[in-house]
Parts: C-alpha cells; structure tokens; sequence
C-alpha cells in the first residue's frame, strides 16, 4: 500500500476512535427500588414545553403523580440537548416517568438518558414497584 494511504487510514481511524470516545456511555440502572432511593425525584409529568440553550434543554412538566423529591403541579427540568451527552429525548404533549437528580450547584433538577426515566405507556414495571405514588395539589388549594 503506498505511504500516503496508510496516513489516510490512520486518520480515519484516529478521527473514528475520537467520535466513539464522544457517544453517551451508560451503566444498566439500577431497579425501580433502588433507582427511587439514588434519585433526587421521582414523578410522573408531561412534558408541556421545551426550550433549548447552549447545550441545554428546559423541559417544562406539569408534574401528575410523586414518589420522591417534588411538590409542585409546574416544573423545569434540565436535560443536555444532545443524545451523544446523554440528554434524555423528552416529547412535548408526552408523558413520562422521570428520575431526576439534583448536580451541584445545578439551579434545577437533571434528567439524563442513563436513568430510568421513561415513557409512562413503557413504565408498567416501575409503576407496579413503586406503587401508587401521591397527587401533587395546585399551590394555594
């Protein structure tokens, strides 16, 4: 092969080795139990509005069930806004269930792709493990 094929070659894997390095690298989570327990929060929402800055995303929730960690009816979590930086992929009009974590200095709560968090349709098994969960009622009421 002449020299100048081996650099290319070299490169392109150097570049490839670089962009894999770069992908969302999760643990499995831990189950529904233990998940509650390492949570800041835990709830179920609907995503009501989402925003992107920087390299963020405020998702808006209007918060429908809690097990830990909230008690307000209105939220904002934050989220990166890429897959590759382990931003979760929130739907606007969707509901999900959520575990949320608190980093510091943070001002508000972080959902990350590596949690449990998940479409409440797809959360029979967390549901079924974490029981009924409490209404959150509106401020003032």
């Amino acid at each position: 092969m002449p020299m100048g094929h081996c650099g290319l070659l070299a490169a392109t894997v150097t570049l490839l080795g670089l962009a894999c390095g770069w992908a969302c690298d999760c643990a499995q989570p831990p189950p529904p139990k233990e998940a509650l327990k390492q949570a800041t929060a835990v709830f179920a929402a609907k995503v009501v509005k989402i925003e992107e800055a920087g390299a963020n995303r405020s998702v808006s929730l209007e918060v429908q069930k809690v097990w830990k960690g909230v008690e307000e009816k209105k939220l904002v979590v934050s989220t990166s806004k890429s897959g590759a930086s382990c931003g979760y992929g929130f739907q606007e009009g969707k509901a999900y269930l959520i575990y949320a974590y608190q980093e510091a200095k943070a001002p508000m709560l972080r959902v990350s792709l590596c949690s449990r968090t998940t479409p409440l349709d797809k959360a029979e098994t967390d549901l079924k493990e974490l029981g009924a969960g409490k209404a959150v009622a509106e401020k003032g009421k």
